[in-house]
């Protein structure tokens, strides 16, 4: 009897200890996304599942932040490791300008391109609100303080002349979607891959139109002034009751890591990404992915100046 049970014993302390072993050797990394609801947050969740279960041996913790321009402060101070950012605020951190003046940003690398983020103008079919004129002295929802819509808002609607006569609330788009609901909020405002489930889930309860702000832009030149934010079209049915197509602009997503993640780590990621198994998962996930490709990985990286990380040169050289 007492030779069954040390025999027990001892199997179960090879179990422990092995446990254990394997909990160790687990590499855990960070990753900054942005908040629920968007492109930003879906697509973190699935390269969330091409760490954990498609590559051996790590973890992806995905962290909801203000977005881009949050995001690119994480990576680059090593607070995160990984995370997503748009195109537009990458290339004002790495050349100190814009909302990045006098910021020393030099510590983040690019690990590919991601997709194409088109942004969302929505009001109510019966608001009146047809033109930016029309912005005026209402409450517009611009996304979370420090996100890529927020800053993409303030400079577009400065340039439009309106930004000081509204009321800009900083809403996730979520809760920008419930305040239009419940009628506290007039203006919807997001960058998101096509469609956007939210708004979906708002042209399923109230009679919605999306304007066209690529053209609005066009009156004081904004393309001109802001290259980085390209025309993009928002096709005719992608939501409910969108009768024609809508003109916006667009910002490109990318993936960043901070220069001191290891090149054996992005370059794991990057296989598992691309594997036939990592693709199809992550087009399970959101249509956007469907701009994953191996051939786009380094799109426009030579506007933003910003190197490749050392895992994906690798990973392109192979």
């Amino acid at each position: 009897m007492l030779k069954k049970v040390n025999c027990l014993f001892i199997a179960l302390m090879i179990m422990i200890t092995s446990t254990g072993c394997s909990s160790e050797n687990v590499k855990n990394y960070t990753f900054a996304a942005a908040s629920p609801g968007g492109t930003y947050y879906a697509m973190s969740g699935g390269f969330s599942t091409v760490f954990g279960e498609i590559m051996k041996g790590y973890s992806l913790n995905v962290q909801t932040t203000a977005g881009s321009a949050e995001n690119i402060r994480l990576v680059n101070s090593g607070e995160t490791d990984m995370g997503l950012a748009n195109g537009s605020e990458l290339y004002w951190a790495w050349n100190g300008e814009g909302v990045f003046e006098g910021q020393s940003i030099d510590n983040i690398r690019i690990v590919g391109f991601g997709w194409t983020n088109v942004y969302h103008c929505v009001v109510l079919e019966d608001s009146g609100i047809n033109a930016f004129e029309d912005f005026k002295e209402k409450n517009v929802g611009v996304g979370p303080q420090g996100s890529a819509a927020a800053i993409f808002n303030e400079i577009l609607l400065e340039e439009a002349g309106v930004w000081n006569e509204l009321s800009p609330v900083y809403l996730p788009p979520g809760d920008q979607v419930s305040a239009m609901k419940d009628g506290n909020l007039d203006v919807f405002g997001y960058f998101s891959g096509l469609p956007l489930s939210l708004v979906m889930d708002l042209s399923s309860v109230k009679d919605v139109k999306l304007l066209d702000i690529g053209k609005f832009g066009d009156d004081f030149g904004f393309s001109e002034k802001y290259p980085f934010y390209g025309k993009s079209i928002i096709p005719a049915g992608t939501y409910e009751g969108q009768d024609e197509d809508v003109v916006s602009y667009s910002n490109l997503t990318y993936i960043i890591a901070n220069k001191d993640v290891s090149e054996e780590t992005v370059y794991e990621f990057l296989e598992a990404l691309y594997s036939e198994e990592g693709l199809e998962h992550m087009r399970s996930v959101h249509t956007r992915a469907s701009e994953l490709s191996v051939d786009s990985i380094d799109k426009m990286v030579d506007v933003l100046g910003i190197p490749m990380h050392d895992g994906t040169l690798r990973f392109l050289e192979e």
